[in-house]
């Protein structure tokens, strides 16, 4: 059995902007995203409240209903993709294939994540799905 993930990082091949207005139409914020550069790359950081993800974290009197998660994104983190992490375990997905598909959706792009076997070891291009509205793929991130 996996652990659940302690976070939820995706790579999107989308601009920011299509990025952000998604964050906004499917989230709230409790700090909203501001815009920085940091050594040369623009970021966008704020955290969102996500929903519990199932009814029995709800029903649970010591569950609140609703989580804080820092957002952090990274544009033009690597090729023509940005980096989208939700750093906490109570992001609102099971895991980064998840979210993967639910971006890929919203947005009709392609979204790259890990397939969850990535160990140290490993090429840093192995291990990666290539997810859009169509399916995911395993890729080999420069083929």
């Amino acid at each position: 059995m996996n652990a659940a993930p302690t976070d939820i990082e995706v790579y999107v091949a989308a601009p920011a902007a299509r990025v952000i207005a998604w964050l906004n139409q499917r989230f709230s914020w409790s700090t909203a995203l501001t815009a920085a550069r940091h050594g040369g790359m623009a970021t966008h950081r704020g955290r969102l409240l996500a929903p519990a993800r199932s009814p029995a974290d709800v029903a649970r009197d010591d569950m609140p209903s609703q989580y804080e998660v820092p957002v952090l994104i990274v544009e033009e983190i690597a090729d023509a993709y940005l980096s989208v992490l939700f750093d906490s375990a109570a992001a609102p997905w099971i895991d980064d294939l998840a979210c993967a598909k639910e971006i890929a959706i919203a947005l009709d792009c392609e979204v790259r994540c890990v397939d969850g076997s990535w160990q140290p070891e490993q090429a840093e291009d192995e291990g990666w799905l290539s997810v859009t509205r169509s399916g995911a793929r395993a890729i080999r991130w420069k083929p």
